[in-house]
């Protein structure tokens, strides 16, 4: 039986699955950096804070002031994203009560093995793409968060060049 082409298009959406799946796990990982590169860089910006405050008989620009105050905004956000980038979310799997069905009925385990691949691919294809939908939100969710770090960043960097 493995000469039709059954086979190799139920390999191909098992590989878009396993694939699929590695993106969940990349995006949640460069969710959880962003969570860290957020607040590593407002520890930064708050220690800049301090120094500069602490320094006898100097006063803050507005300008400087401002821009700091600001950036604290983009930071935050962008770690509140990151988080909401790791919330488990509900995707389409196989159910037990269908996995169940399947083993149970001797008419599934009878029928031609071409009927057998195509179900099963059938159901891999509901299941990737419901793990591409969420993939999708995940991946936005992470473009913003990064985008906001960098205006955070831009942020500090003008209220730097205003204190120097």
């Amino acid at each position: 039986m493995a000469d039709i082409a059954g086979f190799a298009y139920d390999q191909l959406v098992k590989d878009q699955l396993e694939e699929e799946r590695k993106t969940k796990e990349s995006l949640e990982k460069r969710g959880e950096w962003v969570i860290a590169s957020a607040g590593a860089l407002l520890t930064v910006l708050f220690g800049l804070s301090a120094i500069v405050t602490g320094v006898q008989d100097y006063t803050l620009s507005p300008g400087a002031r401002w821009l700091l105050q600001l950036a604290v905004l983009p930071f935050l956000c962008a770690g509140v994203l990151a988080v909401i980038i790791n919330f488990p979310m509900t995707l389409l799997e196989v159910s037990v009560t269908g996995l169940r069905a399947i083993s149970d009925q001797p008419a599934y385990w009878t029928a031609p093995q071409e009927i057998g691949l195509r179900r099963s691919a059938q159901v891999r294809v509901g299941v990737l793409a419901s793990a591409r939908q969420a993939n999708s939100i995940k991946s936005r969710l992470l473009q913003t968060a990064m985008a906001l770090e960098v205006v955070g960043v831009a942020l500090v960097g003008f209220a730097v060049l205003i204190i120097l």
